[in-house]
């Protein structure tokens, strides 16, 4: 249930409700829009947004109730959450080590991602989650490719499309438990580009060779000479 409501006495009266409007309140020099609703126990809650125009406070709290109505309150109360604020609460579902049901994957990851975790964390740390745009995964792209290794070299771009595809599994589920708005990697293409990642060579052991010699026989046999370098 939501409800505006008026501030209770005048603003000279009361130094907590000083500066207090239908749709706006100053605390501290700064003027927030302001959105007063019951929450599901039926107690009064009050949100705050900072604005930097008084005239934009009735649309800044018409965008908050409809936020509340159709989002709901976990919504409108972790609109502020940090990226590091929200990371361990994706960890603690998601990266863990996998479950599998008749040799089929059912939860968690076969792979260790930790690194990649960690990665994103430090870069985008105490930025608000809904802050974050397009634009940032282009800029953090080119950052991770141009950072230099441990070993001195160039990051490759495989391993930063792993790194961005962990940033995607994590706004995703931000998205799904409305933490976030929209997903940023829903309106950009091309961030991720696996085509891009350098074919891996590996040469193959002496027992894999003599294997595969053995079966270059009858219609295959015309192989042995592509296969055998002289």
């Amino acid at each position: 249930m939501i409800r505006d409501e008026m501030a209770i006495g005048k603003s000279g009266n009361n130094s907590k409700e000083r500066g207090s409007t239908r749709y706006w309140r100053t605390m501290k020099g700064r003027v927030y829009a302001r959105l007063q609703y019951k929450d599901a126990s039926g107690k009064m809650r009050e949100k705050l947004r900072p604005i930097t125009d008084k005239r934009t406070a009735r649309s800044v709290v018409g965008g908050m109730r409809q936020e509340l109505e159709l989002r709901g309150e976990d919504s409108l109360a972790n609109d502020r959450m940090t990226f590091a604020e929200f990371a361990p609460l994706f960890k603690e579902v998601k990266l863990i080590p996998a479950v599998f049901a008749n040799k089929v994957k059912i939860s968690g990851r076969k792979s260790n991602v930790d690194w990649a975790y960690n990665v994103l964390t430090e870069y985008f740390g105490t930025r608000p989650l809904r802050s974050i745009k397009p634009r940032d995964l282009e800029l953090f792209k080119d950052h991770r490719l141009n950072t230099i290794t441990i070993r001195g070299t160039l990051r490759n771009i495989a391993t930063v499309n792993r790194e961005l595809s962990l940033l995607r599994s994590m706004l995703s589920y931000a998205f799904q438990n409305d933490w976030i708005i929209q997903n940023p990697f829903s309106k950009i293409k091309g961030v991720i580009v696996s085509s891009a990642e350098a074919e891996r060579d590996r040469v193959l052991s002496f027992e894999e060779e003599a294997r595969l010699l053995e079966v270059c026989i009858d219609r295959r046999a015309h192989l042995r000479r592509i296969l055998v370098r002289v």
